[in-house]
């Protein structure tokens, strides 16, 4: 229910556009479904990370990253390996970095760390969303995720598959990409 308030105050209360989701349940919840329908009627991107279980749970499908109009983040080491720990099946959209990733810690400590998953994956994909939105604002989730499809760098077997989804997000191929539709 937390998560649910969440992402319908992050619409209808803080006007967001883009919504970054960095977990999910094993659980089709109605709630939730209904959370994510919302934010896409209101023209919201909704990312999520798709999951860091593949090691011990890789049949395991994670809401709401699994509903069709989220884009469902995996995650890719320095080599562009897919992470061990990234989950593989048919909901994940793109790949991102996020493999030993430097953050700010949580707590005290004033050193960065590194750190690894799926929800620094999702982070870079939403910082992708929100660098396109501020050079093309109308664009919707729809097309967003067009975006992705279109112009991601394919990885793993050719074509869409279920560990690198369309591939890793390419920055300068989705600007190309906007820059070719809009001129013409």
């Amino acid at each position: 229910s937390a998560l649910c308030s969440a992402i319908r105050d992050a619409v209808d209360v803080y006007g967001c556009r883009i919504i970054n989701i960095s977990s999910g349940v094993s659980i089709d919840d109605e709630a939730l479904r209904e959370a994510i329908e919302h934010a896409e009627e209101k023209g919201v991107i909704v990312i999520s990370s798709a999951g860091n279980s593949n090691q011990y749970a890789p049949d395991e499908i994670f809401y709401p990253a699994a509903y069709e109009t989220v884009v469902s983040v995996g995650s890719v080491n320095e080599d562009m390996r897919v992470s061990d720990f990234s989950q593989r099946n048919d909901k994940v959209t793109v790949t991102a970095p996020g493999e030993n990733i430097y953050s700010i810690p949580i707590g005290p400590s004033k050193d960065f760390v590194q750190v690894s998953g799926t929800s620094f994956s999702a982070a870079y994909v939403s910082g992708f969303a929100a660098l396109l939105l501020s050079k093309y604002p109308e664009i919707s989730p729809a097309e967003f995720r067009q975006i992705l499809m279109e112009t991601s760098q394919d990885l793993g077997e050719e074509g869409y598959d279920t560990a690198y989804g369309y591939g890793i997000i390419s920055v300068s191929g989705a600007l190309e990409y906007c820059e070719a539709i809009v001129n013409n």
